[in-house]
């Protein structure tokens, strides 16, 4: 594969990530994983991505068997896909949580922004 054409297939790296972190989400919460702790794990994580990125150097090469070498920083900015993809099945409970007849606007509301 052409390193040109592999550059263009960069997102395909996040939505495997987001692919992961919804079947991880799926499996693990609320079964063996609360959605608070979830949610609390993603925005932890989120942050660390954040620092990470902004503050290493793009100039770190990751070489990955079978994929050209990388810069760690696209590396972790796929790895966003992850903890995006981990926060959905935490928030929907927890956002229609107690909300009685309102469930169904409530459900709307969280629909719309899709």
């Amino acid at each position: 594969m052409a390193k040109t054409g592999f550059y263009l297939k960069l997102t395909s790296f996040t939505m495997t990530a987001m692919l992961v972190g919804y079947i991880v989400g799926i499996t693990l919460i609320p079964k063996y994983l609360s959605q608070v702790n979830a949610l609390k794990i993603s925005g932890i994580l989120g942050v660390i991505l954040v620092f990470s990125i902004v503050l290493l150097s793009p100039s770190i090469m990751i070489q990955l068997p079978l994929i050209p070498a990388l810069p760690l920083v696209i590396i972790l900015v796929a790895l966003f896909g992850l903890v995006n993809a981990l926060c959905w099945p935490a928030i929907w409970p927890l956002a229609l949580q107690n909300l009685g007849g309102y469930t169904k606007i409530g459900e709307q509301y969280l629909l719309w922004p899709l």
